[in-house]
């Protein structure tokens, strides 16, 4: 029941369990916890997880991670890229992203995740999200609209910013148009979303 779904494709998009090697992805295949899961320059890939829906980009990497316990029933752990999640609210669980140099713990919510080489970052879309950096000495509560950043070569805090993307009542990601990474988009620029 932990496994993913591939529910829709585009382009390059692979996974691998342990050391096998990567695998092309197809719709309907499922994608056992502890896969590694990277797209390539122009792979999108739509995956469902138990009424949560994850959307990874293009050039993104991560990994569905093995549950422990007392831990959080539902982690990933994303090493590059931009990746959304859409997770269904459920009071029994917690839904956890970990990076680099935060991680991020929901509820329920809709948020963008970006993972780069000097900074993580967290659009909140909907709902609120709990970032926290990567050594637990800053954290910061994200409400909708706004974005939360940890820099590498910083002093490790959770630092708040506006989103430059508004947010939008009710919406999913449209797989053939890229989710803008917070540093993209323009003032003004609506995201690739539409109603639901």
């Amino acid at each position: 029941a932990a496994d993913a779904a591939v529910h829709d494709v585009a382009d390059e998009a692979s996974a691998r369990l342990g050391s096998a090697p990567y695998e092309p992805l197809a719709i309907g295949d499922i994608v056992a916890v502890g896969s590694e899961i990277q797209t390539g320059r122009g792979g999108v890939l739509f995956l469902s997880r138990r009424g949560d829906r994850i959307v990874i980009q293009p050039n993104s990497q991560l990994r569905i991670a093995e549950p422990k316990a007392g831990g959080l029933l539902t982690q990933f752990i994303q090493s590059l890229g931009n990746v959304f999640y859409d997770v269904e609210p459920r009071s029994s669980r917690s839904f956890g992203v970990q990076g680099p140099y935060m991680a991020a713990v929901v509820k329920g919510t809709r948020f963008l995740v970006t993972i780069k080489r000097d900074a993580n970052s967290v659009r909140v879309d909907e709902g609120r999200v709990l970032v926290e950096s990567a050594d637990g000495m800053s954290s910061a509560m994200v409400g909708a609209g706004s974005v939360a950043t940890v820099e590498r070569g910083g002093d490790g805090r959770v630092q708040l910013s506006n989103s430059t993307i508004p947010v939008l009542p009710s919406v999913v990601p449209v797989l053939a148009q890229p989710i803008l990474a917070p540093e993209q988009a323009a003032p003004g620029v609506e995201s690739a979303v539409e109603t639901a």
